[in-house]
């Protein structure tokens, strides 16, 4: 009885000195009376958010919870944050709350039971109104940083960060060591994750050496090489394709002659049967207009054929004149090879170079 009696006046005369000392702080109290004082501030704090007091309700309650730390005053901490507006935080108190909850009602405290259920549910319903970030860094290094709407984000080994965010936008950065940065803007809905991937970023180049050296001249030779006669070079090249030029050519001039004087025959064919159709009738109509028109169209290709073996004929003599006057020299590669391409419709030269 006697050691009751000196433990409540114990407690009496702390609770005394701290109210009588305005200096006096909460955590300054220990055993006893720091006990009693952390059940007072509860009380306090529970009342104030009742009363929808949160910010000084929070306070409050902080203070009770740095006294003697209890899953009960954690409940009512993440209770003020939510009604803050401050989700992330609430949750985090919540899942806390939960925890150690558990952990007493395990060791025996079975009232600690239902501050775990209700930490529980609310914990829940606070997750489920928020989304998350989802953060892929390829091979980072400890120098990365990630950060989420400014805040810093740890990376841990695997380069994969959750974070839990509230529906809205989300502005998320990546900085590795060499300054460079990189940063996408996503949206966040409720309930919903959003996945985001940052690649791995080059190192800056490297600073340039030196310049090298250039090495010294090489001594001149004593004999120096044969000039070069640039004039016999260009003869022999004109030589290596001016005859098979002026063959080709030949055989433009003689395919053109030779079609110039088919539709020559074909064209005065045309013309003889437009004559004794008309002779014949005593005169020609509007349906002989198409054999006067086909002789006409040959006409007009025997006109053709007879200037283009024309221009050939003065090709074939140009590049005749050009073979005798500047005889080429013997080669040992392959030469290129001239084809001449005719046609019902076309008329051309091709070429295979080697």
């Amino acid at each position: 009885m006697a050691a009751r009696l000196r433990l409540v006046c114990a407690v009496g005369a702390g609770l005394l000195t701290f109210a009588r000392s305005p200096s006096a702080r909460a955590e300054d109290l220990t055993g006893a009376a720091g006990s009693v004082e952390a059940k007072r501030l509860f009380s306090q704090g529970s009342a104030l958010y009742l009363a929808g007091q949160y910010e000084k309700a929070l306070e409050t309650l902080q203070q009770s919870h740095t006294l003697v730390p209890s899953p009960n005053s954690e409940l009512v901490i993440a209770r003020c944050l939510r009604e803050l507006g401050r989700p992330i935080e609430a949750k985090e108190m919540f899942e806390s709350a939960e925890a150690e909850a558990r952990r007493r009602a395990a060791d025996g405290a079975a009232k600690y039971a239902q501050t775990a259920e209700s930490a529980a549910a609310e914990g829940a319903a606070v997750r489920a109104s928020l989304g998350t970030l989802r953060i892929r860094v390829e091979g980072p290094d400890p120098t990365t940083k990630v950060a989420v709407d400014g805040a810093p984000a740890d990376i841990p080994p695997g380069g994969e960060v959750v974070v839990w965010h509230s529906p809205g936008e989300a502005a998320v950065s990546m900085r590795s060591a060499s300054g460079l940065e990189q940063r996408q803007v996503v949206t966040v809905r409720a309930g919903a994750e959003v996945t985001i991937g940052f690649g791995r970023q080059d190192p800056p180049p490297a600073e340039p050496g030196p310049p090298i050296a250039a090495p010294p001249a090489a001594p001149p030779l004593e004999s120096s090489p044969r000039p070069v006669d640039r004039a016999t070079d260009a003869h022999a090249t004109h030589a290596a394709w001016a005859f098979p030029a002026a063959v080709v050519s030949g055989g433009v001039t003689l395919a053109g002659a030779g079609l110039a004087t088919g539709f020559g025959i074909a064209a005065n064919a045309e013309y003889h049967k437009v004559q004794t159709t008309c002779v014949t009738k005593g005169g020609c109509g509007p349906g002989d207009r198409s054999l006067a028109n086909a002789g006409k169209a040959y006409q007009v290709v025997e006109y053709v054929s007879l200037g283009v073996a024309s221009v050939a004929a003065a090709a074939t003599a140009t590049f005749a004149v050009i073979a005798i006057t500047h005889p080429s020299r013997p080669k040992t590669t392959s030469q290129t090879q001239w084809r001449l391409l005719v046609g019902a419709t076309t008329l051309g030269v091709g070429c295979d170079f080697p």
